[in-house]
């Protein structure tokens, strides 16, 4: 005998079968039905048991398909988190199905969690001892697989592809590299034509000009956008600035001393003045430090070539790897 539905009603004079709130039997069952399955999963999980491939799949297109809240009452903000909700649930849903599709997942932990670890030696002395003809036993079938495995590798289609693909990227580099330095490394046909021309004789160079036989030629050169100019008959070097001015190389040297020694005083000066207590500082702060003084006496020329070095072979490797190339 089953009993009359009741019906929802709120009144001051409500009838027999009536209720403030009816009970949905059909929503009441699904309800009931829906929590002793997830009943079921806590105690299979407590016993041990692992659901398979076709459960998980079950189990998270439902959690997809069903949202706890009405998503169209939710914000933009809102609506587009259960979107990417979705989207993650769907991707580890195919995770699933593509990379463990032969339940080798569910295996591993059926396997690890059933090992009777109770059965294995605890003694040390009780093991058996290993003689040295199973250590190359052993030895041996270790290289056999090694082999086994290098082969695989070198005979696998996509790991030859990519060997090859590495070999031909570092061999147009390196050719177009001698290209471009063979350009730069090649006379002009002026300087070739000028290899059959006899070269005066009993002449020598000199910083003033070609002298003969009966002149000592000097040794100069622009060093630093300074001439010098070297006498090896009477020993001196003689060093002529750009105003005009000249001096010896030893009385050059004497002034390098003392403004190495200012320098010192001066560093020695400012460090005091940043460390009045004459606490140590740390490694990275004495490195950095140091790095800003060497980098403030570095002429601004030297740096912009510096900067130039660095421009070209980003450009090179740019023009090498385009962004198409590079996203392979």
């Amino acid at each position: 005998m089953s009993l009359t539905n009741a019906t929802s009603e709120i009144s001051a004079h409500p009838g027999k079968n009536s209720v403030t709130h009816a009970t949905d039997r059909a929503a009441q069952a699904a309800d009931v039905d829906r929590k002793m399955r997830l009943y079921g999963v806590i105690e299979a999980f407590r016993a041990g048991k692992v659901p398979d491939n076709q459960q998980i799949d079950e189990t998270l297109q439902y959690v997809k398909s069903t949202s706890p809240v009405n998503v169209n009452e939710l914000s933009p903000d809102g609506q587009k988190l259960i979107s990417d909700s979705r989207d993650i649930i769907e991707t580890a849903r195919l995770i699933v199905k593509d990379k463990n599709a032969d339940e080798l997942f569910q295996n591993f932990l059926w396997h690890t969690t059933e090992t009777d670890f109770n059965k294995a030696k605890v003694d040390t002395d009780a093991a058996t001892p290993i003689t040295k003809d199973d250590a190359k036993k052993d030895g041996r079938q270790a290289i056999a697989n090694l082999r086994t495995l290098l082969t695989l590798v070198l005979t696998n289609s996509e790991a030859r592809k990519l060997l090859s693909d590495i070999q031909l990227i570092g061999r147009d580099l390196f050719a177009r590299g001698a290209i471009k330095a063979g350009e730069k490394a090649r006379p002009t046909q002026e300087q070739l034509a000028q290899v059959d021309d006899a070269a005066p004789s009993d002449n020598f160079a000199s910083s003033s000009g070609p002298v003969g036989t009966t002149a000592t030629p000097q040794v100069g050169g622009n060093v630093g956008g300074r001439q010098v100019t070297h006498d090896p008959k009477t020993g001196n070097t003689i060093i002529t600035h750009p105003d005009g001015t000249t001096q010896t190389a030893g009385s050059v040297g004497q002034d390098a001393r003392a403004t190495a020694q200012a320098h010192i005083g001066e560093t020695r000066a400012a460090m005091s003045a940043e460390n009045p207590d004459g606490t140590k500082k740390s490694l990275k702060e004495r490195i950095v430090a140091g790095y800003n003084s060497v980098s403030d006496r570095i002429p601004d020329e030297r740096r912009d070539q510096a900067h130039e070095h660095v421009d070209r072979a980003k450009n090179f490797f740019r023009e090498e790897f385009p962004e198409d190339r590079r996203d392979q």
